[in-house]
């Protein structure tokens, strides 16, 4: 555990902007001393803003995530009462005010919601695939972006051999290319893998399956995720579904794709956690989430068949070595739940089922660390941590009173509290 303690805070904010010529103003200290512990791979639960609105509990969304905001696309719900829904919806949680809010966008939003992919691109979001409803009776094959400064959805048109529409797929984008494996049509499963050139918008089918004997060539799966090494994909779980039942694939021999030789590889993985002397490796799952940062690769929770997971597992790339993390786990088994990291390093997870029998749904938000960050990004969350008021001063004030401007650009003020912004701080 890394702790920060006593981090003193001395920055000058006037009470007034009309007052405070000779320099007279409000000096914020850490509240005579206490402690905020900064800690790293330890789970927490995000305290949202009192005055913010949250999204409705879902499974099968998608989030994606920058130092600033997180995104979560669409997502699918019961409402517990047998009234199935999707939700063709775009939330932003903005990481500094710790508040929700439901962006109004223009242009023609996705219509399958569910289980689809999302990938962030600069200030681009790009959603491809999905299901709608009754599920397996419609899914796309459609790119759809969104531009999140202006707010506006485009269907991109595209060219070449177009994969079929499919949803539960896994994407991952390298040089311009974006990539697609598997996913489901609702009766057939795929392991086909399909790339999309960005700067001409052409599609490519770079591997189609042959059948299970020949090049180790993986099952066809859907829900499953993606780590990226040395020129590989690695394809992480996932599996097939009937009903309630889910049967996930395992993880000890997992498959690589070699993008340049266009083939695959089948490997053995090793493993740190032993129990009685025998070598453990994540149980088979699907639906589980998982982020990549640097060279390391971590699931959480999932499910397959009866089985519902909610521990954390790490799996080092260089080395194809797992490790479980220890006091590191969700506080109830969760599965169609989602992942993100920020480029800081900071891992957010939201939303899923956490029953058998797909019922019950949640909306909690919760993170932890998955590496030290930098000294300038520990002092920023203990400020934001200790003076939760803060975002609500003016960015110019906090500028001039040294706070870097990189920090004061990542709060974003709700629409309907532009003319709010106050530019003191309560403690």
């Amino acid at each position: 555990m890394l702790i920060l303690r006593k981090f003193k805070l001395a920055f000058a904010f006037p009470m007034n902007p009309d007052e405070d010529n000779e320099g007279v103003g409000r000096v914020l200290e850490d509240n005579g001393g206490s402690d905020y512990n900064f800690k790293v791979r330890s789970l927490t639960t995000v305290k949202i803003s009192k005055t913010s609105d949250s999204p409705s509990p879902r499974s099968g969304h998608r989030i994606v995530a920058s130092d600033s905001d997180l995104i979560v696309v669409g997502g699918y719900s019961n409402h517990g009462d047998n009234s199935p829904c999707l939700f063709d919806e775009l939330w932003k949680f903005n990481i500094a005010r710790n508040g929700w809010e439901r962006l109004v966008t223009k242009g023609p939003f996705p219509k399958e919601l569910a289980s689809h992919s999302v990938i962030l691109l600069g200030d681009t979001l790009i959603c491809y695939g999905g299901s709608g409803l009754p599920f397996g009776t419609s899914a796309s094959n459609q790119v759809h972006m969104c531009n999140l400064k202006t707010l506006v959805w485009k269907i991109v048109e595209t060219s070449g051999e177009t994969p079929p529409a499919l949803y539960g797929q896994a994407v991952y984008i390298n040089n311009n290319s974006f990539y697609t494996i598997g996913g489901t049509d609702g009766v057939n499963y795929s392991i086909d893998i399909y790339r999309l050139d960005l700067p001409t918008l052409k599609w490519e089918a770079i591997f189609v399956s042959k059948g299970l004997a020949i090049d180790n060539e993986p099952k066809p799966r859907y829900r499953h995720e993606l780590g990226f090494y040395d020129g590989k994909i690695l394809l992480l779980g996932g599996g097939e579904s009937s009903g309630i039942a889910c049967f996930g694939y395992e993880m000890k021999e997992i498959h690589q794709f070699d993008i340049e030789k266009r083939n695959w590889i089948k490997t053995s993985t090793k493993s740190e956690h032993f129990v009685g002397g025998v070598e453990c490796f994540p149980s088979p799952r699907l639906a589980h989430g998982c982020v990549q940062s640097g060279t390391d690769v971590w699931i959480s929770g999932g499910r397959s068949h009866e089985s519902l997971h909610k521990d954390i597992w790490k799996l080092h790339l260089p080395t194809l070595t797992w490790s479980i993390v220890k006091d590191l786990a969700y506080p109830f088994p969760v599965y169609f739940h989602t992942m993100a990291v920020t480029p800081s390093g900071c891992t957010y997870t939201f939303g899923g089922i956490t029953d058998p029998y797909y019922k019950h749904r949640v909306n909690k938000l919760m993170k932890f660390w998955v590496k030290i960050p930098t000294l300038k990004e520990m002092a920023w969350e203990t400020l934001l941590a200790s003076y939760p008021n803060l975002p609500n001063v003016k960015s110019q004030v906090l500028i001039e009173n040294g706070i870097p401007r990189e920090f004061v650009e990542r709060i974003s003020t709700p629409k309907t509290e532009e003319d709010n912004v106050e530019n003191t701080v309560g403690l």
